[in-house]
């Protein structure tokens, strides 16, 4: 769970590099969608294991959800299943669950072989029923023994009693109407060091806006009626809000008056990643505007953004032995450090060359910062490792 810190703290603990320039994108949530999803579920009947993963665990409304069975058993056999796409209702009278509401079914036979058979994919064309602006909707895809269903299955298994059903999910986000803005970096170093993200909220309305309810994390999503969207996986990543400001003041409320504009400002820890890669996190932002309040009129406001981060990979084993002091720091009088030589240290930060000489090149570390040179030399090139400082994304809420 997100927890509070100053944002005098945050700074202390996290060196964050602001660049001088950022790159505006446009909310890509098809594009980002397959790297925000939920774990893959297994169950097993006649005999097999059967998987089931989605495609993506976001899209928007009329966006289609792809669904990949494989069956694993000793011996090839055909297995039969009932796949449903369920619309979840939320929470009725006295906190009970809703049934969901099923808009499609298959009945299928797939192959099921030794080391998996050969996939079997199902797509589904997912529009809520209730869709309106700033609303998130979520399906599950429901997979059991064909003809069965409620008490005669399970969701849940151990080592001695597999589960004998599955269900996965994935939102369906129905366009926003609350002006939103992510900022996020557009590449990270590798390893699992901090970086700061920040959320612009504006009210475009002619009324205050007291709260906004903003969720924040990935890459596995997961729902319930109780608690709507959540970020609950082990690979999640970790998130701590640092206290929003308004308009540049840190009063700490967060209401927003009409045509005001709050930055909210988080700090993301990924997972150690030594592969790299694109790292994606999803924002949904939630308010609700009191119109008249005596007449019960509300206006419901909610948008939702996905960024992908690229991460660097980590450096070769062994990589890093050599210092910035050895190349650069202390270099004598007259003495020239060349691009060869230049620092290799993963990681490494800025590397100064004090006297008269000169950097014929540039840091080329993965993760490496700028090299400095002070006195009668020159720096003739830029940083350009593959963790060097790039500028953010800013992803614009429609």
């Amino acid at each position: 769970m997100s927890r509070h810190i100053t944002l005098a703290a945050f700074l202390a603990t996290l060196a964050v590099v602001v660049p001088a320039a950022w790159h505006a994108l446009d909310a890509d949530i098809p594009a980002d969608g397959p790297l925000l999803r939920p774990k893959q579920a297994t169950l097993h009947t006649g005999g097999a294991a059967i998987s089931v993963e989605l495609d993506r665990g976001v899209l928007l409304s009329g966006g289609r959800l792809k669904v990949t069975l494989v069956g694993t058993a000793d011996t090839a056999r055909k297995i039969a299943l009932d796949v449903r796409a369920l619309q979840d209702n939320g929470m009725g009278p006295e906190r009970v669950e809703n049934p969901p509401t099923e808009v499609a079914r298959r009945r299928i036979t797939i192959d099921a072989a030794p080391g998996g058979g050969k996939p079997t994919e199902l797509t589904f064309d997912l529009r809520p029923r209730r869709a309106r602006p700033g609303g998130m909707e979520w399906f599950d895809i429901d997979v059991t023994p064909a003809g069965k269903r409620g008490d005669a299955v399970s969701y849940y298994g151990s080592e001695e009693e597999p589960a004998t059903a599955a269900k996965v999910g994935a939102v369906v986000w129905s366009g926003n109407n609350l002006a939103m803005t992510l900022e996020a970096p557009a590449r990270i170093p590798a390893g699992d060091e901090a970086f700061a993200v920040k959320l612009r909220v504006k009210n475009t309305t002619k009324q205050p806006i007291e709260y906004v309810d903003i969720k924040l994390g990935g890459p596995s999503l997961e729902f319930s009626a109780m608690e709507g969207l959540t970020f609950y996986g082990d690979d999640n990543y970790d998130v701590e809000r640092v206290e929003a400001t308004q308009d540049g003041d840190g009063d700490g409320d967060d209401s927003i008056a009409p045509g005001a504009e709050r930055v909210y400002e988080y700090k993301v820890t990924p997972h150690e990643n030594a592969a790299g890669g694109k790292l994606a996190l999803l924002v949904q932002a939630g308010a609700t505007v009191v119109l008249d309040e005596r007449k019960h009129k509300y206006q419901y406001l909610g948008a939702m953004e996905t960024v992908a981060i690229e991460q660097a990979p980590a450096a070769p084993a062994g990589e890093g032995a050599r210092t910035a002091g050895k190349h650069a720091v202390g270099a004598p009088e007259g003495g020239a450090v060349e691009a060869a030589e230049a620092s290799a240290v993963a990681g490494a930060g800025p590397a100064a060359a004090v006297g008269a000489g000169s950097v014929a090149g540039a840091s080329t570390g993965a993760g490496a910062g700028p090299v400095a040179a002070t006195g009668a030399g020159s720096v003739a090139g830029a940083s350009t490792g593959a963790g060097a400082a790039a500028a953010p994304h800013v992803v614009a809420g429609k």
